[in-house]
């Protein structure tokens, strides 16, 4: 176990888990996202790493939104430095929580969000850059408020929930700005499943993935990450040669012949 000021990760059996607001500091901050980022560098350099788990440090909290008091500084900084409503906006810069999401989407390991309770703003969306997100069976808080602050999702969530749950649905949500419960994020396709132990649920996730050759993971979540900037031949293309690359490995060819042989789970009874 090596712990941060704000975040602590657990690396066993080929899992590392990496829970969110270690010092009972439950709202993101950018010290907070420079701390995670490190921590998913970390996990995705270290080959014996095999499935990134995120949870909340805290029971009832995966992380609740981004600190307000940060974002009225950023304000300030802007009206500072003669920033005006209308104005063109300064070339952007990556901040802490951009680097975090991409990395979650980049990283070449399944990455899970087993979400324990409340999960607001930049806390949504670092969870929607996870590849699974599994919430807590409960009555508590989800989704993107900003509207209701008078601001939107600054760290791509109205471009990522568009993704995940169909313009429609998401145009309703981010306008609107009032949270959901799980139930009604698992309705929505906001999260992929609800159990009442999420932390549970994504280390059977894991237990899975580790059985499955790592290049086949790393292949597949490569593909459908840019399913949504690849026009199709461009993506059919790239599948095809990831699957001739997967053709010729030994450990695909391991498992297809246990099949064939009968020795596979998905092998039919003779």
């Amino acid at each position: 176990m090596s712990a941060s000021v704000y975040i602590a990760t657990q690396t066993s059996g080929g899992v590392a888990t990496i829970r969110l607001g270690a010092d009972g500091g439950i709202f993101l901050t950018n010290g907070l996202c420079e701390e995670l980022e490190r921590a998913l560098q970390a996990a995705a350099d270290d080959a014996s790493v095999r499935v990134i788990i995120l949870t909340g440090a805290s029971p009832g909290v995966f992380m609740r939104h981004y600190s307000v008091a940060e974002i009225l500084q950023i304000s300030a900084n802007l009206r500072a430095s003669g920033f005006k409503p209308g104005d063109n906006a300064p070339p952007h810069a990556d901040a802490p929580i951009d680097r975090c999401i991409r990395l979650c989407e980049t990283i070449g390991k399944p990455v899970i969000a087993a979400i324990n309770g409340e999960c607001m703003g930049g806390a949504m969306e670092i969870a929607l850059g996870c590849d699974l997100r599994i919430a807590q069976s409960g009555d508590f808080r989800l989704g993107q408020p900003e509207t209701m602050l008078g601001i939107l999702p600054g760290a791509g969530g109205t471009q990522r929930l568009a993704r995940v749950i169909g313009p429609a649905q998401a145009m309703a949500h981010a306008l609107i700005g009032m949270p959901i419960n799980p139930n009604e994020a698992f309705r929505l396709g906001m999260v992929h499943a609800l159990a009442p132990d999420p932390l549970a649920a994504a280390q059977a996730h894991a237990a899975h993935f580790i059985a499955i050759p790592a290049p086949a993971l790393a292949h597949v979540k490569r593909l459908v990450r840019e399913s949504e900037t690849l026009p199709l031949a461009e993506g059919l293309k790239l599948e095809r040669a990831l699957f001739m690359d997967l053709a010729v490995r030994d450990e695909s060819i391991a498992l297809m012949e246990a099949y064939e042989a009968g020795k596979h789970p998905l092998s039919r009874p003779v």
